[in-house]
């Protein structure tokens, strides 16, 4: 009994040996990553230009937008492991398309009555996928426990667009008969930097990881041409700040 005992603790104690982590190492690694993305989107009006009907701009608005959306994270990377401290470099590719419209355009007001222009104006940001190359620096408490933070470069692609209602008095658009809206966008990709931290668990070849990242983009500046009787010219810039919660899987090779 003593001796079946003993068998069955040794064939325990051999299972969970085999069951821990033999924690990080210097190698490749690659997985996916599943979040939560806020976007805060922040707009100026710069200047306004207007061949017909004097208008008000008002440059010292800005007009601040959130709005939140699940993203999904490729990523690929490289470790390397010095006693207690790991550096790593990697690379994510984000997928993830977000749209917000708002009422009116920022920083614009009717003349005669100093109030927003019409409610059929509208102004639109959409976010598609981006790119970002990351540094990381970590700290192992324990073999398989990894503490870090990072910072990088990230490449947006970005959609920002105007729309103006021609069928009424607007501090941008004339009256058109026949042409009721007009819209004119800008689009492309924007650079930006990222800076975050995080904590991963490894388990065998897999490892589990929730990270934190704050990306900041350049000013998007815009200029919109409406093909109207005013032949109007709105300068506008557009701030874009990004805050990403995830949890990530990945396989060691």
């Amino acid at each position: 009994m003593k001796r079946q005992s003993f068998f069955l603790f040794a064939l325990l104690c051999s299972h969970l040996a085999f069951a821990q982590s033999p924690g990080f190492s210097s190698g490749i690694y690659g997985g996916a990553a599943f979040g939560d993305q806020k976007m805060r989107s922040t707009w100026k009006a710069q200047s306004l230009t207007n061949n017909a009907t004097p208008t008000t701009l008002d440059s010292s608005a800005t007009t601040v937008i959130d709005s939140n959306y699940s993203v999904f994270n490729g990523v690929v990377g490289v470790n390397y492991v010095a006693g207690s401290y790991l550096f790593g470099l990697e690379s994510q590719g984000k997928f993830g398309k977000n749209t917000i419209t708002m009422s009116g355009i920022p920083g614009c007001k009717i003349t005669c009555q100093a109030t927003p222009g019409p409610a059929t104006d509208s102004s639109t940001l959409s976010l598609g996928n981006s790119v970002s190359v990351l540094a990381r620096l970590g700290w192992l408490p324990q073999p398989d426990l990894l503490v870090y933070a990072l910072g990088g470069l990230t490449r947006q692609n970005v959609n920002s667009s105007v729309t103006c209602q021609l069928a009424a008095p607007d501090p941008i658009c004339q009256v058109a008969t026949g042409a009721p809206y007009h819209s004119d966008s800008t689009s492309g990709y924007m650079y930006g930097s990222v800076i975050g931290f995080g904590a991963e668990k490894k388990f065998d070849k897999l490892s589990f990881r929730l990270e934190y990242k704050y990306t900041t983009l350049k000013t998007l500046n815009a200029v919109a041409q409406f093909k109207d009787a005013t032949q109007a010219t709105y300068a506008y810039g557009n701030k874009i700040n990004l805050y990403n919660l995830s949890l990530g899987m990945l396989y060691h090779f």
